[in-house]
């Protein structure tokens, strides 16, 4: 009796751990098509010339073919090493300034729209990758104090640098080419 429930509890983690992978899975397709589709709007207004083909537009389409193929590396976790790893650079950092100031320009408005809806895809999907933390975090008793706390540090602490991690992913080598483009 006691193998076949521990059988049974070997099951059901497997079983469970699978519909989370085919979830995550769904998840990331999701994402993968809105940003073909931001990539595709890109593409459409360079040919109908709503959107200048300069170096900003070129920067953008770059980027989001770029985050499409690391969209596996893209989690909440690759977030904050990034924000860890590329504070004190000051390349990225006038990269940044440079497409700031460019996105303000009138004739970049459309770049500076696709490039709105990019961050926000990628921040949906930061929050639907990691729905399990923020949900296990509302569900800790008040037996765990401790580690509540610590757990709770943390997210408050990603919460507060999720723009700049989110901005992040726009920016460094490992899913953008703003470096190629936006540098002086």
């Amino acid at each position: 009796m006691l193998y076949a429930i521990v059988t049974l509890a070997i099951f059901a983690g497997l079983l469970n751990r699978a519909l989370r992978q085919e979830s995550l899975g769904l998840k990331k397709l999701d994402a993968r098509f809105k940003l073909f589709e931001l990539r595709d709007e890109l593409r459409r207004g360079i040919i109908d010339a709503s959107v200048p083909y300069n170096r900003w537009a070129k920067y953008m389409d770059t980027t989001l073919t770029k985050t499409i193929d690391a969209l596996q590396e893209v989690n909440i976790w690759e977030a904050i090493a990034l924000v860890l790893s590329y504070r004190n650079d000051s390349s990225i950092r006038q990269a940044q300034m440079n497409l700031e100031n460019a996105l303000k320009k009138k004739e970049n408005e459309k770049i500076k729209q696709i490039y709105d809806k990019y961050e926000i895809c990628l921040f949906d999907f930061l929050l639907l990758r990691h729905s399990a933390l923020v949900g296990s975090i509302k569900r800790t008793g008040a037996a765990s104090i401790r580690a509540s706390v610590a757990v709770d540090r943390c997210v408050a602490y990603v919460c507060r640098k999720r723009d700049q991690a989110v901005r992040l992913f726009g920016s460094v080598p490992e899913t953008s080419t703003l470096l190629k483009y936006g540098g002086s």
